[in-house]
């Protein structure tokens, strides 16, 4: 559904894709449980696909916290990074078509030594 600004709301329909696609889906630590400002990268035999996770989609629209792409003929996306705004990295290869869920690994934190020799 679209409304532009003063003209009529209009129902669109896509009936040109074919194919399959991998949705993915974010699952954050924390406050941020969506995953909102990760980077979601896809490589598969369609190319290199980016999203960034979000939920605006501008004036008084939203859109899904997900990361949806097109996989062309593909059965599996040969490797799916999400960069997550904590700045923790997860990687997964071989990810089959369909829908997919990443939960946010915890971070490790690097510890800071003092130095004490004086």
């Amino acid at each position: 559904v679209a409304l532009g600004v003063e003209g009529p709301v209009r129902v669109l329909r896509n009936v040109g894709a074919r194919g399959r696609s991998l949705t993915i889906t974010l699952a954050g630590r924390g406050a941020n449980t969506h995953g909102v400002g990760a980077i979601v990268t896809v490589e598969s035999a369609v190319g290199t696909q980016r999203r960034e996770i979000g939920t605006s989609a501008g004036y008084q629209a939203a859109k899904p916290a997900s990361a949806h792409v097109g996989l062309g003929d593909a059965a599996s996306a040969t490797l799916v990074e999400v960069r997550w705004p904590s700045g923790a990295v997860s990687t997964l290869r071989d990810v089959a078509a369909g829908t997919l869920v990443v939960r946010e690994p915890e971070r490790e934190l690097e510890a800071e030594q003092e130095d004490t020799d004086e």
